[in-house]
């Protein structure tokens, strides 16, 4: 029998899940991703996307004044849900979402949290036999400026956001050991 790997391989990394390819900022983000994938291929939902719209609060000039989903899901009757991965609800998270429910009440939103991950850890360990997740683009490691530019403009190059691509590189320099701090939020 074999034995079910970790998912550690999935934090902060480019990854293709079935025929989606995008960067995943947490290992539960990449986990639900795969989650996702296969309610697809089990006809549970017609789609998912990962990141694919951000929503402004109109009329806010300081603090959050907007937020991405992590999430959009279609469901078979062709309505859609948003989903939200958080392994932590900090005061910025929740005000987030209270906007979000404000500002658009018709669109539905869901919080994916340490609980429901803890009830389907047997079913999501599974899941990694099942539904294939691989890295796809291994940033180069190191803790320069002209790594991480390069990092940079290689995502950019192959398609990938420009927030998301700054996102992933300073990942990568940050565990080669780069002092770079994260911005406030």
């Amino acid at each position: 029998m074999k034995r079910a790997r970790s998912f550690a391989h999935i934090v902060g990394r480019w990854l293709r899940i079935g025929e989606k390819e995008g960067y995943y900022r947490s290992k539960w983000e990449g986990l639900y991703a795969c989650y996702l994938e296969h309610c697809k291929r089990e006809g549970w939902i017609t789609m998912w996307e990962h990141e694919p719209k951000e929503f402004w609060f109109d009329g806010i000039r300081r603090g959050v004044v907007s937020y991405k989903p992590d999430f959009r899901v279609t469901l078979e009757d062709g309505s859609t849900m948003w989903i939200e991965v958080k392994g932590y609800m900090d005061s910025r998270s929740a005000t987030k979402i209270k906007r979000f429910a404000k500002y658009f009440p018709k669109e539905k939103l869901k919080v994916i949290d340490l609980s429901w991950f803890r009830s389907r850890m047997l079913m999501l360990r599974q899941l990694e036999f099942d539904v294939k997740c691989e890295e796809i683009m291994p940033l180069k490691k190191g803790t320069s400026k002209s790594v991480v530019s390069k990092n940079i403009s290689e995502m950019v190059k192959s398609g990938h956001p420009k927030d998301q691509a700054v996102a992933a590189a300073l990942s990568t320099a940050r565990k080669s050991g780069a002092k770079i701090k994260k911005p406030k939020k």
